[in-house]
């Protein structure tokens, strides 16, 4: 209806914007409700804070205080246009999630078109293609390295090495607990929610992979002989339960 429509039939079209500004969200607003229902699924707590992060420094400045219904390519394309080729995946993933967001917005009734994504590398330069691999070790020189690597000793050293040995992710590695590993079994389970496909996955452990986990007693020995920290907090450090089969599995010198 035009104005003087609404007005003849007693609708104040002023205390009407004002209530649908009152329904209808800002991006900010929108972005934070997306994050807010999208994060309960995502396993990853960095990606959780980089998602909204890049959206607060990037988007926000030039949309956030915009209602999510009056967001279009042109406006979208000014936030993109300084960083489109100085940072290519960051503005890509910008845009995925500006999309994302409007999308959302569209199927909450909020828009009355979707994200008008699709369009709008029309109106951006075309991005160099550029592959960047990292430096991969030659499998021949692969027992070399690890010989050299065992004479380290270090805990970071035991992750690496653990790494080779199972192929698994650094992330798994990094998170692994002692109540994952089934050293009698020679198996590692971990668990659903440490997985990316989100799944239990189950890794048999070779002979050596059980045997760098030896480390960890030489660490027991080594702050009970040669610091003055008490047992309790290298059993903390260990994440170990506090018990004597444990005391005397770690504590052979």
């Amino acid at each position: 209806l035009t104005i003087r429509k609404k007005i003849a039939q007693g609708i104040d079209p002023v205390a009407e914007r004002k209530q649908e500004r009152q329904v209808i969200p800002t991006f900010r607003k929108a972005a934070e409700m997306v994050h807010e229902e999208h994060q309960k699924a995502w396993k990853n707590g960095k990606h959780q804070d980089q998602w909204i992060a890049t959206l607060k420094t990037y988007a926000f400045p030039k949309m956030g205080e915009r209602l999510v219904s009056e967001i279009e390519g042109p406006l979208i394309r000014d936030v993109l246009a300084p960083i489109w080729l100085t940072k290519p995946e960051t503005a890509r993933r910008i845009r995925q999630r500006i999309g994302t967001v409007l999308d959302w917005s569209y199927a909450r009734g909020f828009r009355a078109t979707e994200a008008p994504m699709r369009s709008l590398s029309k109106g951006l330069p075309r991005q160099p293609k550029k592959e960047n691999h990292f430096a991969a070790l030659p499998y021949a020189s692969v027992p070399n390295f690890l010989e050299k690597l065992g004479e380290r000793e270090s805990v970071s050293r035991v992750a690496l090495e653990a790494l080779m040995l199972t192929a698994a992710r650094s992330g798994e590695i990094r998170g692994a607990t002692w109540s994952e590993l089934d050293l009698e079994a020679a198996l590692w389970t971990i668990p659903v929610e440490r997985m990316k496909m989100g799944r239990v996955h189950v890794v048999p452990l070779t002979p050596e992979a059980v045997t760098v986990h030896g480390f960890r007693s030489a660490f027991r020995d080594w702050v009970a002989e040669q610091t003055a920290y008490s047992g309790e907090i290298a059993e903390a450090a260990l994440a170990h339960t506090v018990l004597n089969k444990v005391e005397a599995a770690y504590r052979r010198t």
